[in-house]
């Protein structure tokens, strides 16, 4: 009985020494689902944004200025697998600015630098402004431009599907709307306004 006592006993603390010696098991970090290439073209004021990523996943490409404003932004949806675009950058102002790609688990930054001297004096020929009422279900759009461009209002949710375009005339240099967003899911829309030379976006909201 005794012999069976000390089995036990030294049993029990031969277990304790493993656990207390055991070693976590080593962290695999995961492996995102895309790739990204950027350079620029030399000669030119253009970069090449090159994306490739596997299926399945959502993947959001925004390019930010210092201030946070968000003057460029594209969607990948799960089907997609490749994105290739030339980012003019004699359309944004002198400063620092982000590349920023994300598909919702991982974000991965990639910064870089404009010099644009000419482009700084250069007035933007629009100014656009939205708001939303108390209870977030109606968005006021208000666009005033300049005579003599076109203008392209689009609103996309957040897989980039566009869910309303409207094409401003060189004649029209006013803009008013009111958005239903009652029967909209919960989430993040981009309200995108673009006249061929300068392009701005506006996040709403809807909860």
């Amino acid at each position: 009985m005794k012999n069976q006592i000390k089995t036990i006993v030294v049993a029990l603390i031969l277990g304790a020494v493993f656990y207390v010696n055991a070693k976590p098991l080593p962290f695999i970090p995961s492996i995102k689902p895309y790739s990204i290439s950027i350079y620029k073209v030399d000669g030119k004021s253009l970069i090449n944004i090159f994306i490739n990523k596997l299926e399945g996943t959502k993947v959001k490409i925004s390019v930010i200025d210092k201030s946070g404003e968000i003057v460029f932004q594209e969607f990948m949806g799960k089907k997609d697998t490749k994105f290739r675009t030339k980012l003019n950058l004699a359309n944004l102002e002198t400063g620092k600015y982000s590349l920023e790609v994300s598909d919702g688990k991982n974000v991965e930054v990639n910064s870089f630098e404009i010099d644009n001297k000419l482009k700084s004096d250069k007035a933007k020929l629009f100014v656009t402004g939205i708001s939303q009422n108390a209870i977030g279900s109606i968005l006021n759009v208000n666009v005033d431009k300049a005579e003599g461009s076109k203008m392209l209002i689009t609103f996309k949710d957040a897989d980039g599907n566009v869910l309303l375009n409207y094409e401003m005339a060189k004649n029209e240099l006013k803009y008013r709307s009111k958005y239903n967003l009652t029967k909209l899911d919960k989430g993040t829309y981009f309200l995108e306004m673009n006249d061929g030379l300068q392009k701005e976006v506006k996040i709403v909201e809807v909860n």
